[in-house]
């Protein structure tokens, strides 16, 4: 998945988020919240995406300034997503986690009111970044920054395109554990 316009990385943050409430709604409750011995739960990682899509919300409806002062401007070319992809995993393989986007462990409880909140709440900051979107020019995706907490700036492009990559990523480690059934 690499879109590349903002219609694009819009059009794909919503069918993402729809397939992923779909996916996270269908694990049963009770092994929503269970924590594997190794890792986060269903739960932890609806959380942490979460944390992580509402942190890059606050630099999106930063002023545009106020990002330009901080941040500064990127001078070269975003990179792609596959490009993104490697540099997350070898930092991962280097020993880079979550810090303070790790989700704060709740137990091994819930019930679905609580699931359903907590991925609707995902959902939502999911739709709120695709609107963001909107407040920036092509040109200004390319150009204005972020700072991603193991990657280091970004291009606003390339940290919404990363998170397309990060949904999946997480994701893709519940569904092998579900396969496994842990």
């Amino acid at each position: 998945m690499d879109p590349k316009t903002k219609q694009e990385i819009a059009s794909a943050m919503r069918t993402q988020a729809s397939q992923l409430k779909e996916f996270y709604s269908s694990i049963p409750d009770n092994v929503f919240f269970v924590r594997p011995a190794k890792g986060w739960s269903a739960a932890g990682n609806v959380r942490h995406l979460k944390k992580a899509a509402q942190g890059v919300l606050v630099g999106m409806y930063t002023p545009k300034g106020i990002i330009r002062v901080i941040f500064g401007k990127s001078k070269k070319p975003p990179r792609t997503a596959v490009q993104l992809k490697e540099l997350y995993l070898r930092k991962l393989g280097q020993g880079a986690g979550a810090g303070l986007f790790s989700p704060v462990n709740k137990g091994g409880s819930g019930n679905a009111l609580k699931k359903a909140k907590l991925i609707e709440s995902f959902s939502r900051a999911t739709e709120s970044l695709a609107k963001s979107l909107d407040r920036f020019s092509e040109e200004e995706l390319d150009q204005l920054r972020l700072p991603h907490p193991i990657l280091g700036m970004l291009a606003i492009r390339e940290m919404i395109n990363f998170g397309l990559f990060h949904n999946e990523h997480h994701t893709g480690i519940v569904r092998e554990r579900m396969k496994k059934g842990n």
